[in-house]
């Protein structure tokens, strides 16, 4: 957990140094990392609800 948040920390200012052609990259990974997380908690509920 505490390197995913490092990661979040250091994103935005690579995120505005790289400019417009990275934004597109950037934003499927953002995505992707957060429907990861998504899953992870419906997995984690679901497993303690069952």
């Amino acid at each position: 957990m505490k390197q995913l948040v490092e990661r979040e920390a250091m994103f935005p200012g690579g995120f505005f140094c790289c400019g417009h052609r990275f934004s597109a990259l950037a934003l499927v990974v953002t995505l992707e990392s957060f429907l990861s997380i998504l899953f992870k908690l419906y997995q984690f509920v679901s497993r303690h609800l069952a």
